[in-house]
Formats: structure tokens, sequence, C-alpha cells
């Protein structure tokens, strides 16, 4: 292996892993890995609600549905 490919090889392993590195700290500095956390529960409240909302409006119109 040439020297020239050896340093290629370093560089790139290099830039990878400051890339890794560097968008970590970024992720933590503006709190995006928290952000990304509060919306997935976020999501799944409202996933539950849904739910809940679509069991309401079932009674509500069987309840409807019966009187008639």
């Amino acid at each position: 292996m040439s020297p020239e490919t050896s340093y290629l090889i370093a560089y790139i392993f290099f830039a990878i892993s400051l890339f890794l590195i560097l968008r970590e700290f970024f992720c933590w500095y503006w709190k995006i890995n928290s952000m990304k956390v509060l919306m997935e529960e976020q999501r799944d409240i409202m996933m539950e609600q849904k739910k809940l909302l679509k069991t309401i409006a079932f009674l509500v119109k069987s309840k409807i549905d019966s009187k008639k």
C-alpha cells in the first residue's frame, strides 16, 4: 500500500470521526435529542387520544342510533 493511500484512508477515518463527534455535540447543544424525545412522547399521547375519540364517537353514534 502506497503512503498516499494510507494518508487518504487516515484522512477519511479522521473526517468521519470528527463529523460524528461534532454532530453529537451540536445535537446536544441545541437540545435536538431532548426535543426528539418530547416529540415522540407527544405523538404517543396523540395516538392514544385519537383512539379514545374514536371510541367516544362510536358510543355517541350508537346511542343516537338506539334512540331512533
